[in-house]
């Protein structure tokens, strides 16, 4: 007997496990409770007990074929979890007795890197997970494809059972002002109830298979300055990590630099932002420093709070006390997204990272 606590964001997202180990119809024994630690994927990495320690840890493959670790990083010994957790790739339970991680619609062979049975949307590569980017693409209920090929904005195409509602799961941006980042590839769009104008779909009407809309799919890099001696080298490793990142996520990566205050609040209100990233000069929560225009004398500084249209889906402001205004800039992730800001000061080395998740 188990019972499971999520966490609220993302469907997958396991927080607490529960298990009756000893089958006395009861959690009170210290190793029947665990708590989860998952990635960017929601992939489950480790599992922690009361006391904070880590009592478990996971090791996957590009395609999620997961290897059991004991704390101190050595393969387990019997390479199953102790405390029975089914809870692996994506978030998603791996069914022992057959190998396979179930999603919902379908189930997935890790091994394979395939579903085992057809898409049911019909596409040409009807067993594909993910259109071959498990690293940077989540696949939940095994059904809304989106595809990111390195646009402006991606197509995503809806299958049986799908809505907007599951389309913002899958791409971690708000229910809330789905209005303000989905846009129709044809007006009106077909549900199961008939054809429906933006304005009077609802987030939970089904949409018709087949039916495609377009989501954000470009990430900002806006540089200000990289400092010099180590920390300079340190910031061009952060913005060729993420760079990279994002690459291999499909997004449409634009840099600038060095970046104008206009260029900044222009950028972060674009309508087909999907993530963010700064390095520059900030002081008090603010981002400081910055030209007014390219070639001019006068700087300014841009104050935290909401920039964006909607609530985007990763945002990095590595700037000096940036943490101070972390309130504010908070109103410019999603629920399921994630902000990183700067305790401290970063000519000090100081360069301590922090993160959490966004407001609905």
């Amino acid at each position: 007997m188990a019972r499971y606590t999520y966490a609220p964001g993302y469907m997958d997202s396991p927080a607490v496990q529960e298990r009756d180990l000893n089958s006395d119809d009861d959690f009170s024994d210290d190793d029947e409770v665990v708590y989860y630690h998952s990635n960017t994927l929601y992939s489950v990495y480790a599992l922690s007990d009361a006391s904070e320690n880590v009592i478990e840890r996971y090791r996957y493959d590009a395609y999620g074929a997961a290897t059991v670790l004991d704390a101190d990083f050595s393969d387990d010994a019997d390479g199953m979890s102790d405390v029975q957790n089914p809870c692996l790739f994506t978030g998603r339970r791996l069914d022992l007795e057959s190998g396979l991680m179930y999603y919902r619609n379908r189930y997935y062979d890790v091994t394979l890197g395939r579903f085992i049975s057809r898409d049911p949307i019909g596409e040409a590569h009807i067993y594909c997970y993910c259109a071959s980017k498990p690293t940077g693409l989540t696949d939940p209920a095994g059904l809304w494809v989106v595809d990111r090929k390195g646009a402006a904005r991606a197509r995503a195409t809806a299958v049986e059972g799908d809505t907007i509602d599951s389309l913002a799961t899958q791409v971690k941006l708000n229910t809330s002002d789905w209005k303000r980042w989905v846009k129709f590839v044809r007006s009106p769009i077909l549900t199961v109830e008939g054809r429906k104008a933006k304005d009077e779909l609802d987030s939970d009407c089904e949409i018709c298979p087949g039916e495609v809309v377009t989501v954000p799919n470009t990430g900002y890099i806006d540089l200000l300055t990289y400092s010099y001696g180590v920390l300079g080298w340190r910031l061009i490793y952060y913005k060729k990590g993420v760079q990279k990142r994002w690459d291999q996520e499909g997004l449409r990566v634009l840099i600038r630099y060095p970046v104008t205050a206009s260029a900044v609040t222009h950028n972060l209100a674009d309508d087909d932002i999907y993530k963010y990233l700064y390095i520059g000069h900030g002081s008090g929560g603010y981002l400081t420093g910055l030209r007014e225009t390219k070639g001019t004398p006068k700087t300014e500084s841009i104050a935290p709070g909401k920039l964006t249209r909607y609530r985007i889906a990763e945002m990095h402001l590595i700037a000096c006390q940036t943490n101070t205004g972390v309130d504010e800039w908070y109103k410019n992730v999603s629920a399921a997204g994630s902000l990183r800001t700067v305790s401290g000061n970063l000519t000090q080395l100081t360069f301590n990272l922090i993160e959490g998740h966004g407001m609905r």
